[in-house]
């Protein structure tokens, strides 16, 4: 179930909003310093107060030790950056996770900005047919993976 709910936030995350009901879910708090995240079966939404104003909201799903992340279409609001940087770190922390996707339109007229900033936070181009990334020909997909400490490592 978790992959077909996936793969079907996955093929329409990025494209054609589906409607979003009052749908159960499970809510992981971090501290106040860190994002909440609620995830459910159709995915979830991080967000970060940047000010008394202001708020950067990510819509994302967890999966098999990877959060996928969608990039809203539009200009990145101010401070989107930052709240990104904390996205990451809830997600290395808090979720354990192994590896971030994000995934954008190819067709976005600010796509080399995304790509520079993304590429700058540590972020690899993933090439089509990866298989933690569902076949889209009009999406791009970056992926950034935690490095993990060793157990056979020597402190």
């Amino acid at each position: 179930m978790v992959k077909s709910s996936l793969q079907r936030i996955l093929n329409s995350h990025c494209f054609a909003r589906e409607k979003e009901g009052n749908k159960p879910s499970a809510t992981v708090h971090a501290n106040r310093t860190m994002p909440l995240l609620s995830l459910h079966s159709r995915g979830g939404r991080s967000s970060e107060r940047l000010t008394d104003a202001k708020r950067v909201h990510w819509r994302a799903v967890l999966s098999s030790g990877s959060l996928y992340v969608e990039i809203p279409g539009g200009a990145l609001p101010e401070g989107a950056k930052d709240s990104f940087a904390v996205l990451l770190e809830f997600a290395e922390e808090q979720l354990h996770t192994d590896h971030v996707f994000i995934c954008f339109h190819k067709n976005r007229d600010d796509r080399a900005a995304l790509l520079r900033t993304f590429s700058f936070m540590g972020f690899e181009i993933v090439r089509p047919g990866h298989p933690l990334v569902p076949k889209r020909p009009d999406a791009c997909f970056m992926a950034y993976t935690f490095e993990r400490e060793s157990s056979d490592e020597v402190g």
